[in-house]
């Protein structure tokens, strides 16, 4: 993603880098919606949880990471990478999600 290649301001980005943005996006929504029926249907919290979250994890950190590239180059150009997030709907919550501390190696507040 280059975001050098077309002049942008502080809220508007190129088309390829906005649908960029918005799959990682989607993926996130969507494995939080999955996660959401699952942890609805089982309890928020606990073991049955955390399996679901780990077999969710690669998809999530994958959509993170594209969005963390999207932020450092918005950052070189200037351009208001949170408001661009937010304009596209923002980013889901996962920290919700109660789970027993040895379920994970990080926590899920995006960091």
């Amino acid at each position: 993603m280059n975001l050098a290649s077309t002049d942008v301001s502080a809220h508007t980005v190129p088309p390829r880098v906005e649908r960029y943005v918005t799959r990682a996006l989607a993926s996130l929504r969507e494995d939080h919606r999955v996660l959401s029926e699952f942890a609805n249907a089982h309890g928020r919290h606990g073991y049955h949880v955390s399996l679901k979250l780990a077999e969710l994890r690669p998809g999530i950190d994958s959509a993170r990471a594209r969005l963390a590239a999207f932020r450092a180059q918005a950052v070189k150009h200037g351009v208001d990478a949170s408001a661009i997030v937010c304009s596209l709907g923002g980013e889901p919550d996962f920290t919700s999600f109660k789970v027993p501390s040895i379920a994970l190696d990080h926590s899920l507040s995006g960091s």
